[in-house]
């Protein structure tokens, strides 16, 4: 009997220790950032949820530091190596932003890195990154009561100057990512303006306005709930959205106003159209956390008993790494929105992407999809 339960006890113990298996990321350096200190940040919990100073590596040496992550096994992993700041990423070449780390953790696993640099942006001029395609106007330091100022980016479409018409707006969150990897948080944006600068110049796509708002250090209050994010859609609803209209040629109509975002931005974007239904009809949400961690917005949508809210919906999301946590939201958000009376078609799109990380690069390369369910040109 004993030994019966004793090899029960081995057998439970092994099955739990099966449930997870541990990274060590070790990292080597040339030369101490500034202040010495270095972190990982990636797209999972315990790797700091990309901010960049919230996990800190032990040092072992000189210029040796290590950490041990645990992960489930199978579970994807997406990071950087940092100094503490964006401004003090690892880089691996000078002049040039490196890609995600992408790591798939099926075992007991030790990565070894070398770092023969970190990103100072005065070695990192910003032509180096390929700029912008178009004409971007920037509004510096835009404030609102409880919320941090920030810049606001304005593209304008091909022949803004010249011309004497008035332009849709697509509001986009993020703004950091949008236009330019110069100042992109991972090093890729979502190439908005080549490719609506592109998609119009072809003639698939209508001349629009796209507004890129930034981010701040309190993204995850302002794109997920409670009293600051209130703040933030009442700042791009009300404050913005009147700013925009009175110093741009603008349709200011809901029926010409869209928004998009991914992740929380794309949460943040669904909210934005299904609260303030009378300022946008529009939204683009990709890959978005509708219900991930404490953040759930799929009960408010399935309970709802209000005046039906009339949209245009396009939802999107990958089958990698943190998209794999976030499916189930999105699973969930679509049959809300199939109670509130949607149904699937041309004004209401969901598309999967299997082998899509969560990324700007991943965004990028299908943020044309909604660009032409918006705006498209009927032939």
């Amino acid at each position: 009997m004993k030994r019966t339960f004793l090899l029960l006890v081995i057998l439970l113990t092994s099955l739990l220790n099966a449930q997870e298996v541990m990274l060590r990321v070790s990292v080597k350096a040339a030369i101490l950032p500034e202040g010495g200190k270095v972190y990982i940040s990636g797209n999972t919990q315990n790797t700091g949820g990309w901010n960049p100073a919230a996990v800190e590596l032990t040092p072992v040496g000189a210029l040796h530091w290590i950490k041990d992550i645990p992960f489930k096994p199978g579970q994807t992993v997406e990071f950087k190596i940092t100094g503490g700041a964006w401004e003090r990423e690892a880089v691996y070449e000078k002049g040039t932003l490196p890609q995600n780390f992408a790591l798939r953790v099926l075992k007991d696993t030790t990565l070894e890195i070398f770092v023969p640099f970190w990103r100072n942006e005065a070695d990192m001029p910003r032509k180096n990154f390929g700029g912008v395609v178009g004409k971007v106007i920037t509004h510096k330091n835009m404030e609102y009561p409880k919320l941090l100022p920030r810049d606001v980016h304005v593209w304008l479409p091909p022949g803004y100057d010249e011309e004497e018409l008035r332009y849709p707006v697509l509001y986009m969150h993020d703004g950091q990512n949008v236009f330019d990897p110069a100042t992109s948080t991972m090093g890729f944006d979502w190439r908005a303006d080549d490719l609506a600068d592109s998609l119009i110049r072809a003639g698939l796509m209508k001349k629009i306005i796209i507004v890129a708002i930034n981010n701040t250090r309190n993204r995850y209050p302002e794109y997920t709930r409670g009293d600051t994010t209130d703040a933030y859609m009442e700042f791009c609803a009300r404050y913005l959205k009147k700013f925009i209209d009175e110093n741009y040629r603008t349709m200011p109509e809901r029926e010409n106003t869209a928004v998009a975002g991914s992740s929380g931005g794309g949460l943040i974007s669904f909210r934005l159209a299904w609260e303030y239904n009378d300022v946008y009809s529009m939204v683009a949400a990709l890959s978005p956390a509708f219900k991930i961690y404490e953040i759930d917005y799929v009960s408010p949508v399935a309970d709802y008993a209000g005046t039906p809210v009339k949209l245009n919906i396009y939802i999107d999301n990958g089958g990698l790494g943190l998209e794999e946590r976030l499916q189930p939201g999105v699973d969930e958000m679509l049959l809300a929105l199939k109670k509130q009376g949607f149904e699937e078609g041309e004004g209401f799109v969901w598309r999967k992407f299997p082998d899509a990380l969560h990324n700007e690069k991943a965004w990028a390369e299908r943020f044309h999809f909604p660009l032409l369910q918006f705006f498209g040109v009927k032939k």
